[in-house]
């Protein structure tokens, strides 16, 4: 619930942009945006994404565990993994659970982070630093491994 007020909040202040979100965003005042995540947050985790048809999901789990310190690549489940009675949910509830995400929008969502347009928003600067040094290899097998966690 706080990691869905926290983007819903910069996508009204326009600190992170989606040319989808911005605008329906855009009106919500603090009230409304708080009932909207606690919806979403209180809706079942069952997942409806779709696999990454690319990209090796078993390499993504190395990487995602352990990082690469060759690479200069921090583990992905270190801050993304950890809680929850599966272990899939992040620690602090500031920081999203990216296990079960659709597998293209992990993908997307990482190539931003490397790429930009990076969001104003709090601790993206965290990802965009752990985002750096990914290649598009790392980028689809962490977002294969990812899309495809459906539980512990």
């Amino acid at each position: 619930e706080a990691w869905l007020t926290t983007v819903l909040t910069a996508y009204a202040e326009g600190h992170r942009e989606s040319g989808f979100m911005e605008p329906l965003a855009a009106p919500l005042g603090d009230a409304a945006i708080s009932g909207i995540a606690a919806r979403y947050a209180g809706m079942s985790a069952t997942w409806q994404g779709s696999p990454l048809p690319f990209g090796d999901p078993e390499r993504g789990r190395e990487l995602a565990a352990q990082g690469s310190e060759h690479d200069d690549i921090a583990s992905c489940a270190s801050c993304h993994e950890g809680a929850g009675a599966d272990g899939l949910a992040p620690k602090r509830p500031d920081t999203p659970r990216i296990a079960g995400q659709d597998g293209y929008w992990i993908y997307n969502w990482l190539k931003m982070y490397r790429d930009g347009p990076v969001p104003s928003s709090p601790r993206a600067h965290l990802m965009e630093a752990a985002a750096k040094p990914l290649s598009d290899e790392d980028i689809a097998d962490l977002a294969a491994w990812y899309a495809a966690r459906q539980d512990g």
